[in-house]
Formats: C-alpha cells, structure tokens, sequence
C-alpha cells in the first residue's frame, strides 16, 4: 500500500512540474526614447517580473530588443526563471535611431512557426519610429499565435505611448481576441500565461 501511495504521489508530483510548456517572445522596447522614459522603465521592470515568475522548465523564451536594428532572426531557447530573468532585463544599445516594430514582428512570426508550442505574444513598445506601418504583419503573426492555441497580450506603455502607433495596432488586429492590458502588468502577464496552459491542458 505503501508503495502504490509513493508510486501515486510522484505521477502528481510530475503532472505539476510539467505545466504545459509554452513558446513565450516578448518585443520589448529597448530605443533610446524607452530608455529615457522612468515609467516606461518600471513597466519593463513589472513586465519581466511577471514573467520571470510565471516560466517553468521547459518553456521557451526569446526576447526581441525593438530599436533601431532589425532584429536577425534566432531559434527559441529552454529557459528556467534565472535565465528568463538575464534575459528580458538586458538591453542592447545601437547608434542607429528609430525604434523598427515591423521586423520585430516578423522576426516572432518566424520563431512561433518554429515551434510546436502554444505561443505567448507580448508586446511592450511605446511607439514605432522611422518605418512605414506593416498592418498586415501584425495580423499575420497574431492570427498564427492564436490558431495554434496561443495568447497575445499589448501592455500599457504600448496602449500610453504614441498615439498613432496605438491606434495602427488596434486597426490592424481588429475583431481578433487579443487581450489589452492598460493597467496591472505583472497580473496581466501572469494571468494570460496561465490562461493558455489551461487551453493546452483542455486539448484533446
């Protein structure tokens, strides 16, 4: 009897550890103006927090730095709460100006097609500068994330950053469940990571 409850105890012990692994990537806005901007700051700080709290083992995370430079595209890596931590709270610096969104975006389409994972899409950027808008890369890459199983969540600096970048976001994923969040960015993050283990862990 004995045995049969430690055989028991472990089959638990080892669903809870699993939890669903995801395929989280963060467009995280590291330009010169973000970098000048202490409430953008906190965000990015809360932000990361959520995160680096919410991973387990065997998920995957990429963190695309938005500035001047095109992001060049790379394969997701494992990851545990020390690495995701590095992670999202380094910063690249660049003498290019502008803050590119678009290649940022592709770049997440590419690495979420690469993945067999649900996707988590976070977007934490306060505006877009120097490029022409990519609407239509937008939709392609949430509409990918969301197909699969997966989640995208647009935080505050984003929704309280410039206006027309807003907006030209908010047009482009028209009617497509994607969840705002203007306030509580550590709740927010956690909760939509856990919303889309619990929609893997429904699938048949």
């Amino acid at each position: 009897f004995l045995r049969f409850m430690t055989v028991s105890i472990l089959i638990v012990l080892l669903s809870c550890s699993q939890k669903n692994p995801i395929a989280l990537v963060l467009l995280k806005d590291t330009s010169e103006s973000a970098q000048n901007n202490e409430e953008f700051k906190t965000t990015t700080k809360k932000a990361c927090k959520g995160i680096t709290e919410s991973i387990s083992r065997g998920d995957e995370l990429k963190v695309i730095q938005v500035n001047g430079e095109p992001d060049f595209f790379e394969h997701l890596s494992p990851t545990n709460p020390t690495d995701a931590k590095k992670q999202c709270g380094a910063v690249s610096t660049t003498q290019k100006q502008g803050t590119l969104a678009c290649p940022a975006v592709r770049t997440a389409h590419k690495i979420f097609q690469s993945s067999k994972k649900p996707g988590v899409l976070l977007v934490l950027v306060e505006t877009n500068e120097r490029e022409f808008p990519c609407p239509q890369d937008w939709r392609t890459t949430v509409k990918n994330v969301i197909q699969k199983g997966g989640s995208v969540l647009i935080l505050n600096a984003t929704n309280n950053g410039g206006e027309s970048f807003r907006l030209e976001i908010e047009t482009a994923l028209k009617d497509l469940p994607v969840t705002y969040a203007h306030s509580d960015v550590e709740f927010a993050i956690k909760n939509v990571i856990q919303e889309t283990r619990r929609k893997a862990e429904a699938k048949p």
